[in-house]
């Protein structure tokens, strides 16, 4: 054999050290690296809505009570409710709040009687508001609204009398 074709076996084995020492390198890095942190779930935002009618709610012409059209929104910004008269509400909620709905339900409470529902508010939702269709405007309070408290669970008790719509929070059991 000539010069030119011996392997030198000194220079391999140096070689082959300096493979070996990089992988041992490597993996031991691989190991040693810090686990990502992963922040904490937010606990979810329920509203427990215990809605109460009234015996004589929404009282017809003959002083008979009546079922009650009600709708309960979520909003992000209860500017526009707030100041929207009723039949803009009533006749095109979706049109004049849509931007600001988040969730919006109706349903036909009939006189005294009690609904509860359960509701998981989404991040974005920041205030509660109730719309009762009562039939005598002139000395209905036809709208109530609250701020969600964010991360919790919000028990809200809704009370219908006659012609007023009132939320309360305190003593919602």
């Amino acid at each position: 054999m000539n010069k030119n074709n011996r392997i030198d076996l000194s220079r391999l084995k140096t070689q082959w050290r300096t493979l070996l020492l990089s992988a041992l390198l490597l993996n031991t890095a691989a190991c040693s690296t810090k686990e990502e942190v992963i922040a904490p779930t937010p606990d979810p935002t329920i509203l427990e809505l215990k809605l109460q009618a009234g015996k004589l709610l929404n009282p017809d012409i003959e002083g008979r009570a009546s079922p009650l059209v009600v709708r309960i929104y979520q909003f992000e910004a209860i500017d526009k409710f707030n100041t929207s008269d009723f039949f803009a509400i009533y006749d095109n909620d979706t049109a004049l709040l849509g931007q600001d709905i988040i969730f919006r339900k109706e349903l036909e409470l009939q006189p005294d009687t009690i609904r509860n529902l359960s509701l998981e508010s989404k991040p974005e939702a920041r205030y509660l508001a109730i719309f009762a269709a009562f039939r005598n405007l002139d000395t209905a309070q036809w709208k109530a609204s609250m701020k969600i408290a964010p991360n919790q669970t919000n028990k809200v008790s809704i009370n219908f009398d006659q012609y007023t719509v009132t939320l309360n929070t305190k003593n919602a059991d």
